[in-house]
């Protein structure tokens, strides 16, 4: 396979570090320091989504992303900057709808830390993110999101997040949120590249 294309901040990258990229179909996603971007196969046009996103913050860091069917999902994890939170795009629409702290935590209210990412289930999506305040210790918090409802359920039994019990909770985690495949590799140069499925095509980022 040859590199079809060297992307920098030319074609409108706005960060250079910490890239991991999603195959989508004619399109790729890139979790950067600054936003999410998006490459247009077919054209190599890039954009890139910050103050879209609507969770203070997010042109700090994006911790976690899931790229779906229908639609893409962001974490901002809590910062110096933000109390952190979610974002979704439909790719219908075009728009992103996000949802903060108060809309997700039960207990502590003041941040937001996903511990182990997303996962796309039947008509949805999964999380698990640590929670807690004052009165309880951090715990593990599942929900599932329903796109039909648009509201959030709590699906488990509550576990603990830190302290001695925390490694069958990490062993939980690990079973249950596996890493997703993304078709990526970096060169001998130190390069991001992604080679898309089912193409000779390769994009590889500069930073």
């Amino acid at each position: 396979h040859e590199v079809e294309h060297i992307f920098n901040d030319k074609d409108g990258l706005q960060n250079r570090y910490n890239y991991t990229l999603f195959a989508d179909g004619d399109t790729v996603w890139i979790q950067t320091f600054k936003g999410v971007g998006r490459i247009n196969t077919t054209t190599n046009q890039v954009k890139f989504y910050t103050n879209e996103l609507d969770i203070p913050g997010s042109t700090l860091s994006i911790s976690w992303m899931l790229v779906d069917q229908n639609y893409v999902w962001v974490a901002i994890g809590a910062n110096v900057g933000s109390q952190g939170g979610l974002s979704m795009y439909d790719k219908k629409t075009q728009t992103w709808k996000a949802f903060n702290v108060h809309d997700l935590k039960d207990y502590s209210t003041n941040r937001f830390d996903l511990e182990a990412g997303f996962k796309s289930i039947p008509g949805g999506v999964q999380i698990a993110f640590r929670d807690g305040n004052l009165d309880t210790s951090d715990r593990l918090v599942e929900k599932q999101y329903n796109y039909q409802t648009g509201q959030w359920t709590k699906i488990n039994i509550e576990r603990p997040a830190s302290g001695a019990q925390s490694e069958a909770t990490r062993q939980y985690i690990k079973a249950t949120y596996p890493s997703p495949f993304n078709y990526q590799k970096v060169d001998q140069f130190g390069l991001t590249q992604l080679q898309l499925p089912n193409s000779n095509q390769v994009y590889q980022l500069d930073g």
